[in-house]
């Protein structure tokens, strides 16, 4: 009868137990990496569009379809932005991303730091200081149309406190020639507006009853240039 024979596992070729090492290694690590080749990659593949990924000044992720907006614009921003001093308010109507440069807020200009660049492949670092030096002279243009918004306010104001006189018609004709001289300090819609109200009030004035009696003298007249006790 024959004895039963035990295997004892230590007495496994060596190539075995290699085998067998290399196999728990190889788990382990696929464990330790990402649960498997393909979340491995994955996991990847998300790390470096993150790092890829472009976000506006809220977070929000810039995308291709978002370069449409600069199509169409009107405003030579470089020229402004290098212009030494003040730009006239007339440039506040030029056209850039889809607005009036008045109408750009400050998010904008933050937004327009990221997007030129995504979508124009300019240098990030120049277009920073295109925006940031196009941000100063557009504030500046604004409040120099806020003053003259509020002198056409009281222009206003004052014309239609005035009853019909020689004094109302000159100071509608005055306020016309302060119009024209301070057209580069206003837009063309707040001009036109102006126009059409001291036209309005003119022929108001010229219509009602004035209570001074205005003299008439021909234009083609000279009057009387020498005493009539000096005639011969």
């Amino acid at each position: 009868m024959k004895a039963d024979t035990v295997h004892d596992p230590r007495s496994r070729p060596k190539s075995a137990w290699s085998e067998i090492v290399l196999a728990l290694v190889l788990a382990l690590g696929l464990v330790i990496s990402g649960q498997g080749p393909g979340l491995g990659q994955s996991s990847q593949d998300e790390e470096e569009g993150l790092a890829n990924k472009i976000v506006g000044p809220d977070g929000q992720e810039i995308t291709a379809s978002e370069c449409d907006a600069l199509g169409g614009a009107t405003a030579p921003i470089e020229r402004l932005a290098r212009i030494g001093g003040a730009i006239s308010v007339r440039n506040l109507e030029l056209i850039y991303y889809g607005k009036p440069l008045h109408a750009l807020n400050d998010n904008d200009f933050e937004l327009l730091k990221v997007l030129r660049p995504f979508c124009e492949d300019t240098p990030s670092e120049v277009d920073a200081l295109i925006f940031d030096e196009l941000k100063e002279k557009v504030e500046e243009a604004r409040r120099t149309r806020d003053k003259t918004l509020e002198w056409i306010k009281d222009i206003q104001e004052k014309l239609d406190a005035m009853a019909p006189s020689p004094a109302a018609i000159r100071a509608v004709h005055n306020a016309w020639t302060e119009m024209e001289n301070r057209h580069q300090e206003m837009l063309v819609s707040d001009q036109r507006f102006l126009s059409e109200y001291l036209s309005k009030r003119r022929d108001a004035l010229y219509a009602g009853e004035q209570k001074e009696a205005r003299t008439l003298v021909s234009p083609f007249h000279p009057g009387e240039t020498i005493a009539p006790d000096q005639k011969e």
